[in-house]
């Protein structure tokens, strides 16, 4: 009974993204009709919500403009771990989480003030960002930032 549902779905996605009619099963027609009732005009509808078009196809969803200023629930960030090894002219770390938009980049300051960056890494990305100084330069100090990237 799934394959069927699934087949039946995936006709009726293919047929209104190619602009053709909604082609549903006798069952998904039933299920529309029984439902259709419950479904809010599209004046009650809220902002981003599927509405229902003449006929009783849904319209697709109008796009979230605010979703741009919303973390999504799946992208977290936890404990950083910045490390330097002594002796060494290099620096960096990781940070618990999840990307991608909180992310992490390891850093080092080295002598004459100047500043390298090690690359941007997902935070949960356990291989770490590092960066070095380059020959001539000393280590000064060093660690990880983080921080949110759209």
């Amino acid at each position: 009974m799934k394959a069927r549902n699934s087949i039946a779905a995936a006709a009726a996605i293919a047929a209104l993204t190619l602009g053709g009619g909604a082609v549903l099963s006798s069952s998904a027609q039933a299920h529309q009709q029984r439902t259709s009732a419950a479904t809010p005009a599209a004046a009650d509808s809220p902002l981003g919500a599927p509405r229902t078009l003449p006929g009783g196809a849904l319209s697709p969803a109008a796009p979230d403009t605010g979703s741009q200023d919303r973390k999504p629930a799946g992208s977290w960030l936890g404990k950083c771990h910045p490390y330097h090894k002594a002796g060494t002219n290099w620096a960096g770390g990781w940070c618990d989480g999840n990307g991608p938009n909180w992310q992490y980049w390891g850093y080092v300051n080295c002598s004459g003030n100047t500043r390298y960056f090690g690359p941007h890494r997902w935070a949960g990305d356990r291989r770490g960002s590092y960066a070095a100084c380059p020959a001539g330069r000393s280590y000064k100090s060093g660690g990880v930032y983080s921080g949110w990237v759209r």
